[in-house]
């Protein structure tokens, strides 16, 4: 009914419990090696400078929530599940070198790079697709055979360069509304 003030080390036997009000709140040890904190509703820990876990595997096993104003993770992280979310007003993934590997990766908001970018790998690139607002038009990158496809308009105010061949197919046509310069004359039979 009081307090218990204890000066020597506590040993609780093999697989035997510390509870607190009832048997749903409990430090136990169920086999040699492990040691359990459970709760039927919640577990808080509270530090006012840091709560450091030293594990060589963290796991978090069920649906859970990290959340606060500046939570940071400084050490390698894997997340994995059959559906994972990152929400976040504004979300930053940095790095020297950040790595999104998947089988989709389906981004349905804007995205802006400011950087430089680079799609696919020096020889083994992957193809690329942009779809337009009209059902079946895209522009491709072909990546297997080295060609860059379009069946839609394409239209700049610069220069369009190639070191390849441009074919226009049947019901197409190239529009000039400036020069057109042919650098190579042996090649236009």
């Amino acid at each position: 009914t009081g307090n218990v003030v204890a000066s020597d080390n506590i040993s609780i036997g093999t697989d035997k419990s510390l509870t607190f009000r009832d048997a749903t709140l409990e430090i136990n040890s169920p086999a040699d090696g492990e040691l359990e904190l459970a709760s039927d509703d919640l577990i808080t820990l509270t530090a006012t400078a840091n709560v450091e876990i030293d594990s060589a595997v963290f796991n978090v096993a069920s649906n859970s929530t990290i959340a606060g104003t500046n939570t940071a993770i400084t050490s390698n992280v894997t997340i994995s599940g059959a559906n994972t979310n990152l929400s976040s007003a504004n979300l930053s993934i940095t790095g020297a070198g950040a790595t999104i590997d998947g089988t989709l990766m389906n981004v349905k908001s804007n995205v802006d790079m400011t950087g430089i970018t680079t799609l696919g790998v020096d020889g083994s690139g992957k193809n690329f697709t942009v779809y337009s607002g009209t059902a079946g038009n895209k522009l491709r990158l072909k990546a297997l055979t080295d060609q860059f496809v379009s069946n839609t308009q394409i239209e700049s105010s610069e220069k369009i360069r190639t070191d390849g061949h441009i074919f226009v197919t049947k019901d197409s046509s190239l529009v000039f509304g400036s020069q057109f310069k042919i650098m190579d004359t042996s090649s236009t039979t």
